[in-house]
């Protein structure tokens, strides 16, 4: 059953405030990603990862992709972080997510049937676009275990 949305009553369900703030960061990620670029490389937030090891890591350059590919230029983006794409797609999914879903619990009665979804399509992709890491991050805790 279909009614009408009431902004200023519906915004404070916490499914919504929890989807306007997870956008939020997103579009954080999305503007760092445009304001900062690899042509003038004054990147605010180093790679801790690449501090601590004097070297690459699987996360390096991710910011510097995710500027080339804010700007389009995939190929770039690839040469900087293989994963680049993938986990920029996933980001990109996610916003527009949290905009879709926030509005069909909206505007169908609050259904948690539109919860339970995107809670599953938000896994899915989120194992998708990380599984590098993930499997990373398994090898070390083995490797850790072993010693």
């Amino acid at each position: 059953m279909k009614r009408p949305v009431h902004f200023r009553r519906d915004i404070a369900f916490p499914y919504v405030i929890i989807n306007t703030v997870f956008f939020a960061v997103l579009l954080g990620i999305m503007i760092y990603s445009a304001v900062f670029s690899v042509k003038d490389n004054h990147y605010p937030i180093p790679s801790s990862l690449e501090i601590i090891r004097h070297g690459k890591d699987i996360s390096s350059g991710l910011s510097h992709g995710f500027s080339e590919l804010i700007r389009g230029r995939v190929q770039s983006a690839r040469a900087f972080n293989e994963h680049g794409p993938r986990i920029f797609c996933f980001f990109l999914f996610q916003m527009l997510m949290r905009v879709i879903f926030s509005l069909l619990y909206l505007r169908y009665n609050r259904s948690v049937t539109f919860i339970c979804i995107d809670v599953g399509v938000s896994i899915a992709l989120f194992i998708f676009a990380f599984l590098p890491f993930i499997e990373r991050l398994a090898v070390t805790i083995i490797y850790q275990l072993r010693l």
